[in-house]
């Protein structure tokens, strides 16, 4: 059975943070640390302290303009017996398009449509 890592103290300092109370946490953060305590679940808390998980760089990407649309067509194409190529051919053509652009409309189309609600 695995052990389950659990500490009072870095729960209440992670809730802190996530109060928006990041001065006080960080202090009695610097408070346990030259006292000594030394539990993993702290120490860990203190690592993402000192060296935070990096983010995202730039904005999020949108979906191309009118990739529901582009999408619908793309299926319609696909119902009516045309090969994936041909259909993102034609598809890429009728809205002006990139060949890549048809198919990332077609990608977030399928993504959306298996998405459960």
């Amino acid at each position: 059975m695995a052990k389950v890592s659990f500490c009072a103290k870095t729960a209440d300092l992670r809730a802190k943070m996530h109060d928006g109370r990041h001065e006080q946490a960080r202090r009695e953060a610097i408070e346990l640390l030259r006292e000594g305590y030394s539990r993993q679940p702290f120490l860990d808390f203190v690592a993402e302290l000192l060296d935070p998980p990096k983010r995202g760089r730039g904005a999020p990407t949108r979906p191309p303009q009118r990739w529901l649309e582009i999408a619908e067509k793309f299926h319609e194409l696909r119902d009516d017996g045309w090969t994936h190529e041909q259909g993102i051919f034609q598809v890429s053509e009728e809205f002006e398009c990139s060949r890549e652009t048809a198919e990332r409309a077609v990608r977030i189309y399928r993504e959306a449509k298996d998405t459960p609600e």
